[in-house]
C-alpha cells in the first residue's frame, strides 16, 4: 500500500512510520522545509511542501497515495490570542488544503486524527480548549468531503499517548524525571483520571484502520486503553518501576481551569483492534 503521512516527524508519526515500513508500505512524508526529515526512516520518501496551494496539488499528483494519513496538528492545552492563527493555519487550514489537493489529484481515501478532548459536556460533544474546537472544526470539513465528493474518510478518536523517544513534556515522563532526579515536584491533588494508550498500540490502530479503509469500512472510532488510572495511582506505578520515592507535593498547585477529572469513555471501538501494552510493561520499556 502507498501511504502519504502528514505529522511523519512528530511522536506518532515517528513511530508510524517505522512499522508502515517495516510491513513493506511504501511511505512518503508531507513535511515543511523546516522539518527535521532526520526523524524519518531512511526508507520514507520526503515531499517538502513550500507552503503554497499549487505546489501541494502537485506533491498529491506525485505521491500518488493510497491513502493519506493525517497527524499534524499543533497542540496548545490553553492558548490566548496570539496562538489563535497558528491553530486555526496547522489545525484546519492545512488539513483543508491537503483533501483539497488529494481532490485535484484523484485521491479520496483519509485517515483523520482527533482527540477525546472534543467529548466533554452534558452531551459528550463539547470543546474543552480551543485546540479541541479547531478538531471539531475540521470534522466538519471532513464531513463535507465525504458528502459533495465522495472522500471515504475514518476518523480514530485518541485519548492519552505515552512511549519511547516521547519529547512532548507529557506528564509520564515527567513523574519519570522526578523519580530519578530525586527532585521535590508540585502537583495539584492528583485525583483526575487518564488514559493512556501506548504508542506501538496506537500505530496498530492506524494501520487496521487503513486496512479497513481499503475493505470500505469508515468511521469515527476510539483508541481508548479502556482503563482510567489517576494521576496519582500513576505516581505509585512510577515509584514501583524505578524503585524510588516520588517527592511530590499533593495540592501545591491547583487543577487546572477546565481540568478533565474523567475522561470520555463513549465512542465506537475500533473493529479488529485491541490494545497488546499493558501499563505496567509500558513504563518498564520507558526505563530499558
Amino acid at each position: 500500500m502507498k501511504i502519504l503521512l502528514t505529522g511523519a516527524t512528530g511522536f506518532i508519526g515517528y513511530h508510524l512510520q517505522r512499522k508502515l515500513v517495516a510491513l513493506g508500505w511504501e511511505v512518503d512524508a508531507l513535511v515543511r522545509p523546516t522539518s527535521d526529515c532526520n526523524r524519518l526512516d531512511p526508507a520514507v520518501t520526503p515531499r517538502v511542501w513550500n507552503g503554497h496551494s499549487g505546489s501541494l496539488c502537485d506533491l498529491l499528483k506525485q505521491s500518488n497515495p493510497d491513502i493519506v494519513f493525517h497527524l499534524a496538528t499543533h497542540f496548545l492545552a490553553r492558548h490566548d490570542m496570539d496562538d489563535i492563527p497558528a491553530l486555526v493555519r496547522s489545525n484546519i487550514e492545512f488539513p483543508s488544503l491537503v483533501l483539497e489537493a488529494m481532490r485535484a489529484a484523484g485521491c479520496s481515501r483519509f485517515i483523520n486524527t482527533s482527540t477525546a478532548w472534543v467529548h466533554v459536556g452534558p452531551l459528550a460533544n463539547e470543546a474543552t480548549s480551543f485546540y479541541a474546537a479547531t478538531k471539531q472544526a475540521f470534522d466538519q470539513i471532513l464531513r463535507f468531503y465525504q458528502t459533495a465528493y465522495q472522500f471515504q474518510a475514518t476518523t480514530l478518536t485518541l485519548c492519552d499517548t505515552y512511549g519511547p523517544s516521547d519529547l512532548r513534556g507529557k506528564v509520564l515522563s515527567l513523574l519519570i524525571s522526578t523519580a530519578l532526579s530525586g527532585q521535590k515536584l508540585a502537583m495539584s491533588p492528583g485525583e483526575q483520571c487518564l488514559d493512556l494508550v501506548h504508542v506501538d498500540d496506537v500505530s496498530e490502530g492506524f494501520i487496521q484502520a487503513a486496512r479497513l479503509l481499503q475493505n470500505g469500512v469508515t468511521g469515527t472510532f476510539s483508541i481508548t486503553s479502556g482503563r482510567l488510572i489517576s494521576l496519582k495511582n500513576l505516581a505509585q506505578k512510577v515509584a514501583q518501576a524505578t524503585g524510588c520515592k516520588l517527592m511530590i507535593e499533593w495540592g501545591g498547585r491547583p487543577y487546572r481551569v477546565g481540568e478533565i477529572m474523567l475522561p470520555w469513555q463513549g465512542g465506537v471501538p475500533l473493529p479488529g483492534w485491541t490494545p497488546m501494552v499493558d501499563l505496567d510493561h509500558g513504563i518498564k520499556g520507558l526505563l530499558s
